[in-house]
């Protein structure tokens, strides 16, 4: 229920940017997007969450299964991101993925797509 509550308020805080006013003007709308987003999200039960850090320069891989995450791994450089993120998609055969990035200490989700 929080995440749901948190990516609605990202999205109105997005369109505030976009469109302009106020953020509680789009909350209402907001949610009913998130709530989607989460439904969705829900029926793929295989994900790769990515992290790019841009205050540190490093990357997060992780691997969630029906919603507990199987391995994590941190502080990867840029080659070292792309190798654990091919061994999730070849070792475990997940077609999802998620990705975020953190800048000025704020954790911003960016898009989840499926993977070729």
């Amino acid at each position: 229920m929080k995440n749901v509550m948190v990516r609605a308020w990202e999205i109105a805080r997005a369109a505030v940017v976009k469109f302009g006013g106020k953020v509680k003007e789009y909350f209402a709308q907001a949610l009913v997007m998130a709530w989607a987003e989460i439904k969705a999200a829900t029926k793929l039960t295989e994900r790769v969450i990515l992290t790019a850090n841009h205050d540190t320069k490093y990357y997060t891989v992780a691997g969630e299964i029906n919603g507990r995450i199987v391995k994590t791994f941190e502080n990867l450089s840029h080659e070292q991101m792309i190798e654990k993120y091919n061994y999730f998609i070849h070792n475990f055969g997940i077609k999802t993925a998620s990705y975020y990035v953190i800048k000025g200490g704020t954790r911003k989700f960016l898009e989840t797509k499926a993977v070729a």
